[in-house]
């Protein structure tokens, strides 16, 4: 029989019973918890394995990284996904590769925020969380309300790799804010990615590797079959010089085998002994100690003793770190080359000796190569020194008259173009760097053209012609002279004689008249008209004389004083006139020249004497005024009177033969054209002014001679 419990029993039981519904219920709700988490573990398991296995099969790092970026969205459920991967290498080609996923802002400045928040995290864990509080200590206005960040990671000393997860400001509400489940995660994740990334770039270093390899291995078959096939003979030794391998062409140059010489030095046995031959082996010793490569000429001999001439190239062979492997040498016969070219240089030097025998200068101008040589006999004639280091076209540009230039580019022009085939010219140069400055040269010009008929330089010769130039502007000159003293002469000899005959017939017909003259008044006139026309006559000669002298004269160049020189002809002056005139000197320099005294004195006596003469008659103050000055190139005289003047249609004649100005002339006309011709001989000018009524003034400039 069951016992029967009291009130207070039963409602401790009821209590008891009470609890332990509570307290299954308790244990039931964290059961439905727990499998809540196992199932999200469970989810973000099953993405991580998603994640793994899509990553195996990635074999592109920005593919990778576009899949680490959606997966950390999908894994930690947040808005934003970011991975960054920067080359270590310095090539400007390896561009930093940046994947981002999510958000509703714009990726710059997404980037540009990741970038500064990745600055930060330097220290600590690999992982870090920035809350909103910490971000605003960074960021006035931060664009993440959270954000969790790795940091940098090397990955097979390769570069740098970094991923991120935010949430944005405005999106914060959407999300769940980061725990310390999340760093814990987002660890893992991080280093899940650091060995798949690491192994997607080894095997990229390895499938280049092998690239370069396969590459290398294409590279040194062509490069076998070049060196088996090639007719030059090739050479490869070890780094100390001792041979390894030679090809066919090696062989059969020199006569030796391989098996005869391998392990020897090639100076050992292919070297000669000339003389000629010390300085190209002192060259390759040199270069083959330092390692270096070289390109030269050597004498070598064959097996069998004949001597040929080696175009040798050898380049040395390093590994990655530096250190020489071997020496490739090739090297080519070029005896049939050095024979033709030393031909050639015999034909040349004995060119070069007839050209300048006969100083015949050469020239090109190569249009490809945009450059002007000359051989020695060029500089000779430009009387340069050919080590200085001229533009040689500009200075053949400077020195040629720019007419003469002118005609010279023109022809040039006309040949480069194929309208003509070479052409002759004559110019004039003036080289302010020589003593003889002026010179005349003729050049000839043609073209070089190669096989496409294009034209490559222009050629020419170029003579100096100034000796003959200039004795052929003597000679013309000189029949100038010739000419001129012809029409002078013939004009001479009738005025002459026509000024001789002339008093002579006044003399003649004033004697018959005396002879038949009844008075002694009459007789004493005609005696005293016959003085007159002697006087005449004795002026004609006088004159005559003077020409002939200064024609014949040789230079006399003295020195003495000019002032008693100009006064001496005043005494001999002083009577020519019956009326009075002030014969008058001054002088603003020094009173010494040095000047051919006998020429100047015929000068000065008809200049001085014109002034006489030709004095007005009803002046009361007539004077002839001589004034000396000089600088330090001339002497300047000027004689200046006071007399009749010279009309404006009379001023170009009066230095003409036998030319009379004034109607008072009493003179042959010589005068003024001997003093003229005077000057011209003292290699100085004389100018004439004057106005009719008001006097006239001769200016003479003379050369001052150095004693």
């Amino acid at each position: 029989m069951h016992e029967i419990l009291s009130y207070d029993e039963l409602y401790q039981k009821y209590q008891e019973l009470q609890f332990r519904v509570t307290r299954f219920s308790s244990i039931e709700q964290e059961l439905i918890n727990t499998r809540d988490r196992l199932d999200q573990e469970l989810v973000v398991y099953k993405r991580l394995n998603n994640f793994n296995s899509e990553a195996l099969r990635c074999n592109d790092i920005q593919q990778f990284l576009q899949l680490v970026a959606e997966s950390i969205i999908d894994i930690f459920e947040i808005e934003i996904g970011y991975a960054n991967f920067k080359y270590e290498s310095k090539n400007l080609s390896d561009h930093p590769i940046i994947a981002l996923e999510g958000g509703s802002l714009l990726e710059r400045d997404i980037h540009e925020e990741m970038e500064f928040l990745i600055d930060r995290n330097i220290i600590g864990s690999k992982a870090k969380l920035f809350d909103r509080e910490e971000l605003v200590n960074y960021l006035p206005s931060p664009l993440f309300n959270s954000c969790i960040i790795s940091k940098k990671i090397r990955i097979n000393r390769s570069g740098d790799f970094v991923i991120a997860g935010a949430i944005g400001s405005k999106m914060a509400l959407n999300y769940n804010d980061f725990d310390n489940r999340s760093v814990t995660l987002f660890t893992v994740f991080l280093q899940q990615c650091e060995v798949i990334l690491n192994n997607i770039l080894t095997i990229k270093r390895n499938l280049e590797q092998i690239e370069q390899i396969n590459l290398a291995d294409r590279e040194l078959k062509k490069l076998s079959m070049i060196a088996t096939r090639t007719k030059s003979g090739v050479i490869i030794t070890d780094k100390f010089g001792r041979v390894e391998w030679v090809n066919e062409s090696f062989t059969t140059t020199t006569g030796y085998l391989l098996d005869e010489i391998i392990g020897l030095k090639p100076k050992d046995f292919l070297q000669t002994d000339d003389p000629n031959n010390e300085h190209p082996k002192k060259m390759l010793s040199e270069a083959l100690r330092l390692k270096q490569g070289i390109e030269l000429t050597i004498q070598n001999k064959t097996k069998e003793g004949n001597i040929y001439y080696n175009l040798l190239e050898i380049t040395p062979i390093f590994d990655d770190s530096g250190e020489l492997l071997n020496f490739i040498a090739i090297q080519k016969n070029i005896s049939e080359e050095v024979h033709y070219k030393k031909q050639l240089e015999d034909i040349n030097s004995r060119f070069e000796l007839v050209n300048s025998a006969a100083n015949i200068g050469i020239w090109e101008n190569d249009l490809i190569n945009k450059k002007v040589s000359w051989n020695d006999v060029m500089y000779h004639i430009y009387d340069i020194k050919k080590s200085e280091n001229y533009n040689l076209f500009n200075l053949w540009r400077e020195v040629i008259d720019s007419e003469d230039f002118e005609k010279m580019s023109k022809n040039i022009d006309l040949l480069v173009q194929g309208e003509i085939p070479m052409f002759f010219q004559e110019y004039s140069v003036c080289l302010p760097y020589s003593k003889n400055q002026n010179r005349f040269f003729r050049s000839f010009a043609t073209t070089e053209r190669d096989e496409n008929n294009r034209i490559m330089r222009v050629l020419g010769t170029t003579q100096d012609i100034t000796e003959g130039r200039t004795f052929e502007l003597k000679i013309l000159e000189k029949n100038e002279e010739l000419l001129k003293i012809n029409r002078e002469l013939d004009q001479f000899v009738y005025s002459v004689s026509h000024d001789l005959r002339s008093p002579l017939l006044s003399i003649k017909g004033i004697l018959t008249l005396i002879e038949s003259s009844p008075s002694d008044e009459e007789k004493e006139l005609y005696f005293s008209l016959i003085g007159k026309s002697i006087s005449r006559l004795d002026t004609t000669i006088l004159e005559i004389l003077d020409f002939a002298r200064n024609a014949r004269l040789e230079q006399e160049y003295t020195e003495y004083n000019f002032s008693v020189f100009i006064k001496d002809i005043f005494v001999d002056m002083e009577f020519i006139s019956d009326d009075p005139i002030d014969l008058l000197f001054s002088c603003e320099s020094s009173e010494m020249v040095f000047l051919d005294k006998p020429r100047l004195g015929i000068l000065m006596k008809n200049i001085i004497a014109n002034g006489i003469k030709y004095r007005k008659k009803s002046e009361e103050n007539s004077f002839v005024h001589v004034l000396l000055n000089e600088d330090e190139s001339n002497y300047f005289i000027s004689v200046k009177d006071n007399g009749e003047g010279i009309s404006d249609k009379n001023k170009l004649k009066v230095f003409e033969m036998f030319y009379r100005a004034s109607s008072s002339s009493t003179g042959t006309g010589l005068g003024l054209y001997i003093c003229q011709d005077i000057v011209r001989k003292m290699n100085g000018s004389i100018n004439l002014n004057s106005e009719l009524g008001i006097g006239t003034e001769i200016k003479i400039t003379l050369p001052k001679i150095k004693i």
